[in-house]
């Protein structure tokens, strides 16, 4: 499955000011920059990826999406969580 630009778009947000500026919340601020129509795009694709990725796949797809960061397995599948989450709200 290939990510969709929304994914594109939130990956582009997570960089080192944003966590500094936004600490825990930076989830929520990555998405709050994307618009109604990207966050839908995000939600289906992140929703996918969570019934049918492994934590390891999940690291795979972070990984090649954003070059800034390191993600361990679980740590992985704890931002698609919380992704999914904040866009369920």
């Amino acid at each position: 499955m290939q990510a969709p630009k929304a994914f594109h778009s939130f990956c582009r947000q997570l960089h080192q000011d944003v966590f500094l500026i936004h600490g825990e919340n930076f989830v929520e601020a990555c998405i709050e920059a994307l618009s109604p129509k990207e966050r839908a795009e995000l939600k289906a694709y992140v929703e996918r990826l969570l019934e049918t990725s492994t934590n390891a796949e999940l690291k795979g797809i972070l990984r090649r999406s954003v070059k800034d960061h390191f993600f361990t397995s679980e740590s992985a599948r704890a931002l698609f969580d919380a992704m999914a989450d904040r866009l369920r709200k």
